[in-house]
Parts: C-alpha cells; structure tokens; sequence
C-alpha cells in the first residue's frame, strides 16, 4: 500500500492510494489532497481490505444507520444486538394474505359481523403497498390512514390498523408493534377550518328513532352465537348528555340516586365533575321524558350507561346512519341551548366550565351542523320538542 502524487498538465494534480489486490482485482482510489489520501489509507491499515471492498450501496446504507441510531443515542453494534435479541423470540410468517385471512377469522369469532366487516375492509388496504409482514412500518400506516378523508374515517383506520398489529405481536409473527412508543404514535389533526360541529335535528332524530326501534349484531361470548339486540339501555346515557350535556365520564359516574326526575335535576358529584366541583345540571322536560322511558324500559339498570357503550354508540350511529363527531352529543346540547337562550353564563353553569367564556365558543357552541346547516333558534327550538312520542312517529 501507498501514496503517490500524479501529475496532469493542465489540471489539477491528485494524490492515489494503491492498495493492491482486493478480491483479486488491483484497487487503486485517487483524491484531490494528500490529506485525504492518507486518511483514506489509515482507514484501510485500521479496518482492513473489507471497508475498501464494502459495495457503495452498502456503505451509504452503514453511514445512514449509523447516524440514526447516534441521534437517539444508541450504536450499530447496540442496535445488532437488539434486534438479535427480539427476533428469536418471533416465528417465521406466512404470507401476508394468509395472515389477514387468519386475522379475520378471528375477528368473526370475537366481534360483531359490522365490526369485523369493517375491519377486515381496512386491515386489507395493507396488501396494496406490501405483501411481506416485515413491510408493516409506522410510516406505513401513517400513508394509509392519511388517506381517511375525516378525522372520525382517519381514527377508525388508525385503530383498526393497531389492533391487527396487536394481533401479530400477540402470535410472535412480529416482535415490536410499529405504533409503540410515543414517538411512533400517529395524531390526527383537525384543520384549524374544522371548528367545533353538532348534530342538527334530522340527525338528532335519527339517533333517537334508532334508540326506540334499531337492531344490530350482538355477539354473545358465552354461547359463540349471534343475536340481534336493540339500544333501549343506551337511551340514558345518550339522554344524559344530548338533552343535559354531561360529559362520557361524567354520565358513567352519576350514580342513579343522583338523578331526580320529579324536580328535574341530576347532581354532578365533585369526583365524577372535570372541574372536580360539584354542580346541579337542571333538566328539560325532553331529558326528563327521555329519562323515564330509559328507566321504564331498563327498570333493573343499576348504571345509566350500559356494558360496552362504546362500542354499542358506534354501531347505533352507524344504524341511524350518521357520522360520529367527537363530543357531538355534547356539542349539541351547546348549541341548542345557546340558539333556544342566548343565555352564555347559564350555559356554562349547566356545562361545568371553569374555564373563561371564549373556551366555550372555541370548543363547545357551534354555529353549524356536520351537514353544513346553520343552527337558528327556530331549530334549538325544534330540537327541545324532541321527547319519545314525537321520535316515535317517525317510524
């Protein structure tokens, strides 16, 4: 090995390192200072023929990683030894479409036919972009949930996406689920356009309607059978916070002693509150209707809300074929009772702000509906005309 200085008339003169034969073949490398030539040989001298016989494919994929992983702290050899240390732990994957069919088998043995439906419709977008398990990335998934065209479609991607992974990870097909980790969570955000949206009054009633008379595909796990059952034990919680406002938690924390239905109020204790301070929500006679038909429908309830309400609110929305808004029973009510009173100090008594007022025009009072429609006090009022006798004459 060494250094020699070629000169060109009338260019530049360069510095060559010979290093002799690598691979049978004579490699010789030419650099424009001896500086660098000589750094150059030192690198061979210290690491050996290989560095230099390195492909340059492999060597720009070496100084990549190598610069990732000195970013958060950590060295190739580190990284070498973790992932040596994970892969033994998982168990050679069968092609990916085999996988997804396996995944849906078992989403029709654990869920509803709706859910697993959906959920096989999203979980199969995968196989658009790749056909390798080891192709499932967070930057992946974060492509495919983007292509959600709202928050509520992005949301519902996202979860149904992580819960594939779940499922991978919990039969050692994968050894580390992409979405772990802070850093690989996936936020949704709203445009700042968005602003706060509620159900308008058609909506509204087909929320309601599908309370009184909707079916859906229960899955009975005891027996492994389907059923159809209705949303007769959802009309409290919904009525709770529609026609009062309440917020989820503090619907699942009221304890049925707290709700007064002959005076017309439900007390928010302080531990169920946001604002951890207690407060007395009055009621309107549609919450009070509402409430009654809820109790005479549901006379052993022991809790206003039901055994998984969430997943019974998805599937009565979708049944009343509306889109979910995050809050939007909530939202609703806001707004409504803005539109009816004009009456913000009120509103923020019934709602539990301790906030400022402009938290409540920011977040809770919209102006429009999610189909557009502008929220007047001739639609409030309509809205509070809203009891079980007038919904059920849409049937």
């Amino acid at each position: 090995m060494k250094i020699r200085l070629i000169k060109r008339p009338g260019k530049k003169d360069l510095w060559q390192v010979d290093v002799g034969k690598v691979n049978g073949r004579r490699m010789q490398k030419a650099f424009a200072s001896r500086s660098k030539a000589e750094a150059f040989l030192e690198m061979v001298h210290s690491e050996g023929q290989a560095s230099v016989a390195m492909p340059a494919q492999d060597r720009t994929d070496f100084y990549r990683s190598k610069a990732r992983l000195e970013a958060v702290g950590a060295t190739l050899t580190e990284a070498v030894d973790f992932f040596l240390a994970h892969k033994a732990t998982t168990k050679p994957a069968p092609p990916l479409p085999d996988l997804i069919s396996e995944y849906n088998l078992h989403l029709y043995s654990t869920a509803s036919q709706k859910y697993a439906d959906g959920a096989t419709r999203i979980v199969s977008k995968i196989l658009k972009v790749t056909d390798s398990v080891f192709g499932i990335t967070r930057d992946l998934i974060a492509a495919l949930v983007a292509e959600g065209k709202t928050a509520g479609t992005q949301g519902n991607y996202r979860t149904a996406f992580s819960s594939f992974c779940s499922w991978l990870l919990a039969q050692r097909y994968i050894a580390i689920h992409p979405l772990e980790g802070r850093g690989n969570r996936i936020t949704i955000r709203k445009s700042a356009s968005d602003g706060p949206k509620a159900f308008g009054v058609r909506e509204v009633k087909a929320v309601l309607h599908a309370c009184l008379f909707g079916r859906y595909d229960a899955f009975d796990r005891h027996t492994g059978q389907f059923y159809r059952a209705d949303f007769r034990d959802c009309i409290g919680a919904v009525a709770c916070s529609l026609f009062a406002g309440l917020r989820p938690n503090e619907v699942a924390k009221t304890d049925l002693r707290s709700i007064n239905l002959y005076e017309r109020w439900i007390t928010v204790s302080s531990e169920a509150s946001k604002t951890n301070q207690r407060r007395v929500v009055n009621l309107d006679p549609a919450a009070v209707a509402w409430l009654r038909l809820w109790r005479w429908c549901n006379p052993d309830a022991q809790s206003i809300v039901p055994v998984n309400f969430d997943r019974k609110r998805r599937a009565l929305v979708e049944v009343a074929g509306v889109e979910w808004i995050h809050n939007a029973f909530r939202h609703t009510f806001a707004s409504m009772h803005y539109a009816a009173h004009q009456n913000t100090a009120l509103l923020k008594v019934q709602m539990g702000h301790a906030e400022g007022e402009a938290v409540l025009h920011q977040h809770y009072r919209a102006v429009q509906t999610s189909t557009g429609e502008v929220i007047t006090k001739r639609m409030a009022e309509e809205f509070w005309r809203l009891t079980p006798a007038r919904v059920r004459d849409l049937r």
